[in-house]
């Protein structure tokens, strides 16, 4: 009888959290600058860009122009942004309140001063790891592009 409930155990809790692999592109980095890349990911509006409630985060070494990050999280909706961490201390450095360090978000075709909304970048990550975003026009990144400029 213990057999047969750690048996269905098992498969319940493998079947309850499936995973999908969100893969987030980081282009246009000036390597020369060195640092770290750092992506951040959040799942809802009500978290987005509060930093104790990311879905995931990772920084790296810059290595070349291109950085791509990889993270399992559960199918649903997300939202990403980089940070080029210049000085390797992973906060975003300000002067006078603006940001002295790039950052980008993840399928933002308009990137200005403020940062955007959350449902105006999230995708779609599905359980066959297929992102899908708004319709946007060209000269837009990728879905799970962030592109620096700058």
């Amino acid at each position: 009888m213990l057999r047969a409930v750690l048996v269905l155990g098992l498969l319940v809790a493998s079947g309850a959290a499936s995973a999908a692999t969100l893969t987030v592109t980081v282009t246009g980095i000036e390597a020369r600058r060195g640092g770290l890349i750092c992506a951040a990911v959040w799942a809802s509006a009500d978290d987005f860009l509060e930093r104790d409630r990311r879905a995931a985060s990772r920084c790296q070494p810059v290595d070349g122009a291109t950085s791509t990050f990889q993270f399992e999280l559960p199918p649903g909706r997300y939202a990403a942004l980089a940070l080029h961490d210049e000085n390797g201390d992973h906060e975003l450095e300000r002067f006078l309140g603006l940001p002295t360090e790039e950052y980008a978000f993840m399928n933002d075709c308009d990137p200005g001063l403020l940062p955007p909304d959350f449902a105006d970048i999230a995708v779609m990550l599905a359980d066959d790891d297929t992102v899908t975003a708004p319709s946007q026009g060209n000269g837009c990144p990728a879905a799970n592009e962030v592109r620096f400029s700058y």
